[in-house]
């Protein structure tokens, strides 16, 4: 757990510890200065003891990470009642010290905020030095315990960042609960110029099947209304919608394009889901997506900008800027790739008539040594 503290200031860390057997089990809070070993060479043993130390803070110092490490053979260690508090106070900082906080409604995880102090040091540091932020929320980050606990939410998708099921009511809840942890602890910082709501976003539907596909079959029901229609469409002889499937490569390419609709659809309804969370909580901070430079890339079916579900005419309303990472990349496209990165400036803009930012600027090929 991070804690916020003060330079050059003396704090007391302490609580109640019991172990077995114990080889080198310890409280560590970076470096020495803030390490307590409750256990010795060999294994120790001992009841409920309580014990207490001192640290002071470095010069520069504003947070404090607190551990509890085993790094021996160690058969068990109860801890209880932690705290840390500034010499003179009685407020204890760490957050859930008696390990006796959990939900009270029946979600299947617990939310711990002490990470947030650590993005909140930041965002102050920015502000204290006229510095604008932009934050960038990466759900393409997804806790691996839920991953092990409901394996049918874990796609491992071949392609793009995100590893889950986004549109699964169990991932959702995740998300949820992760914004509304963060976006009130975060809207109300002057430094704070924006919020990037997703990192190069890509999700391809067609590598979740079994969940989409009853989705896929109300969408082309709606959309054709009888299996006839379709069939015309499609140049098909379906005997029924559930025939139909999610397809994988663009041979029938009517066939593809409503996948194409279908995939965007999804997506962007995705980051609806987050667009409207944040702002109910933090209306006026403008969000953003870093969707990637792609036009002209690749052709036809395989073209990233048709697979990946970022059409960009369905994030108006959505995102209030158009976010992107774009690149001119001297090296490997030569002069023509300032020109590119201005055709995508200018190719957003005429979708929506908005601020372009450009949050990863590829000025040189990854690993370049030209400097």
């Amino acid at each position: 757990q991070t804690v916020s503290v003060e330079p050059n200031t003396i704090y007391k860390i302490g609580g109640w510890v019991k172990v077995e057997s114990a080889d080198r089990f310890y409280i560590y809070t970076d470096g020495y200065n803030g390490h307590h070993d409750f256990g010795k060479t060999g294994g120790y043993t001992h009841d409920w003891q309580e014990w207490e130390l001192t640290f002071t803070t470095g010069e520069n110092q504003t947070t404090r990470n607190i551990r509890i490490l085993s790094n021996g053979v160690t058969k068990a260690g109860y801890l209880d009642g932690l705290y840390i508090k500034k010499e003179g106070s009685d407020e204890n900082l760490l957050l859930n010290g008696s390990f006796e906080q959990v939900n009270s409604d029946d979600t299947f995880f617990n939310v711990t905020t002490s990470a947030i102090k650590g993005v909140e040091s930041i965002l102050l540091n920015a502000e204290k030095n006229n510095i604008n932020v932009c934050l960038l929320l990466s759900p393409h980050y997804f806790p691996s315990f839920v991953l092990e606990m409901y394996p049918e939410i874990n796609y491992n998708l071949s392609y793009g960042f995100i590893k889950y099921n986004i549109m699964d009511e169990r991932a959702k809840q995740v998300i949820e609960a992760y914004l509304r942890a963060i976006i009130p602890r975060i809207k109300d910082y002057t430094s704070l110029g924006s919020l990037c709501v997703s990192n190069e976003p890509q999700f391809w539907t067609k590598q979740a099947r079994d969940f989409y596909q009853p989705l896929w079959e109300e969408y082309i029901k709606e959309k054709h209304g009888t299996i006839e229609a379709l069939n015309v469409a499609y140049g098909t002889e379906y005997a029924d919608f559930s025939e139909c499937k999610i397809p994988t490569v663009g041979d029938n390419l009517a066939l593809y394009y409503d996948y194409k609709l279908f995939n965007d659809k999804n997506f962007s309804s995705w980051h609806k889901f987050m667009s409207d969370i944040i702002k109910e909580i933090a209306p006026d901070i403008p969000l953003h997506a870093k969707i990637m430079e792609f036009p002209g890339t690749t052709s036809g079916t395989t073209s990233l900008m048709v697979q990946d579900g970022t059409k960009l005419e369905n994030y108006i309303g959505i995102l209030d800027w158009n976010g992107c990472d774009g690149a001119n990349r001297y090296e490997n496209i030569g002069s023509v790739g300032p020109l590119v990165e201005s055709f995508w400036y200018d190719f957003q803009r005429s979708i929506q008539n908005a601020p372009v930012i450009n949050t990863e600027d590829h000025i040189h090929v990854n690993g370049s040594k030209i400097y």
